[in-house]
């Protein structure tokens, strides 16, 4: 029972990361049973759109991007990221058998 005496800081931390994994545990399922009615550049977009809607407020006064850089980051994110997600859920969807497709979506994050 290390864990109680510990420092509050560390043990917010634990809790901030059990809930990481909770969500992230949770999300395969429900990607599956998205694209079973949308596309994937669909899906991506409302993920990353409702994200940034979420995290802004919190982030906004911490953020310090130059306005010559926007478009620069803006690029970088869609390009790292959002073309993944929407390519791996096209891959998924779209191209492998059915039984192979369920299982791959039942492991893939």
């Amino acid at each position: 029972m290390q864990f109680l005496k510990t420092s509050n800081h560390f043990r917010t931390a634990v809790i901030a990361l059990i809930i990481a994994n909770i969500i992230w545990g949770a999300a395969p399922p429900i990607f599956k049973w998205a694209l079973q009615d949308i596309g994937p550049f669909t899906l991506a977009f409302l993920r990353f759109f409702l994200a940034t809607i979420l995290i802004l407020p919190f982030a906004y006064k911490r953020l310090s991007i130059e306005k010559e850089d926007v478009a620069e980051v803006f690029l970088i994110g869609f390009l790292g990221v959002t073309l993944n997600i929407a390519s791996e859920s096209t891959t998924v969807r779209e191209k492998w058998p059915t039984e192979s497709r369920d299982e791959a979506m039942a492991i893939i994050p």
